[in-house]
């Protein structure tokens, strides 16, 4: 699984979204979606972490909207290092493609894509056995990979992509918008004080529904081809699942029961 987003196509026959609140998903006639996507696993921390907006304003306004080098850079790269300590090394890249491009410039062309370790055969003990560039997702044990592209929530694609090394790569990137890396940083913290304070058990009492788990990533039970209509179910059940077949949608941190009522409701079907 690299990690790219999935395409526009994907999304065929999911309902358009006017706004969100935390977990939750409004279309315009104000149907509401539990989120399950979550951005690919940005959107852990809800759609708009609170602070968020106002943290990015605020930017905007003192730091106006140029890329060049900032305090930003090494305020990620100290905030990294506390959670990662293992991984001195922190670069910060505009964009994933440009991350994927240096890296493999300056490791091979077997650098790309990233190891996910939520492909299938990687298992816990599994995990303690990779060494090549590698994601980490929350909630799973970080790999022994010399180098590590943690997916962390926040402000999406946008506001920065990190690269932890064990030494340095001289990768050289090109700066990110300080007003766009600024908020990042902020929802990092967040969601590091998060993720240190949660119950990781949260997710035991979401219903098993029609996956297989891992943590709190769902996989379609379900062969491929199937994968669409299965999706148009869980629509049907108020749920926003992961457009993707091999892209796991994801419990959300926090939600109702009314939210999976429908779900819930539905489980004998995929028993």
């Amino acid at each position: 699984m690299s990690f790219e987003l999935p395409s526009a196509a994907s999304f065929a026959g999911f309902p358009s979204i006017r706004r969100s609140r935390g977990f939750r998903l409004y279309t315009p006639e104000g149907r509401r979606f539990l989120d399950l996507y979550q951005d690919a696993g940005r959107g852990m921390l809800g759609s708009r972490p609170k602070g968020l907006a106002l943290r990015f304003k605020n930017s905007l306004d003192k730091l106006g909207p140029a890329a060049m080098p900032s305090i930003w850079e090494h305020r990620a790269a100290r905030l990294l290092n506390s959670f990662f300590p293992d991984y001195p090394q922190v670069s910060v890249f505009p964009s994933y493609p440009e991350a994927m491009k240096a890296l493999e410039a300056r490791l091979g062309a077997d650098s790309a894509p990233f190891r996910d370790p939520l492909d299938a055969g990687y298992g816990t003990d599994e995990l303690s056995e990779i060494d090549e560039p590698c994601i980490w997702r929350p909630f799973l044990p970080v790999p022994p990979a010399d180098v590590l592209l943690p997916v962390l929530p926040g402000t999406g694609t946008w506001g920065g992509v990190f690269v932890l090394s064990r030494k340095s790569l001289d990768l050289m990137p090109a700066p990110v918008p300080p007003f766009l890396l600024a908020p990042q940083v902020y929802a990092a913290g967040l969601f590091f004080r998060w993720i240190s304070q949660a119950d990781l058990d949260y997710y035991k009492s979401f219903p098993r529904g029609p996956w297989e788990r891992r943590g709190p990533y769902l996989f379609p039970g379900c062969a491929k081809e199937d994968y669409p209509d299965l999706v148009q179910e869980l629509i049907s059940c108020g749920i926003y699942p992961s457009p993707d077949y091999h892209l796991p949608s994801i419990i959300p941190g926090s939600y109702e029961e009314g939210d999976i009522k429908l779900l819930r409701n539905s489980e004998g079907k995929w028993k």
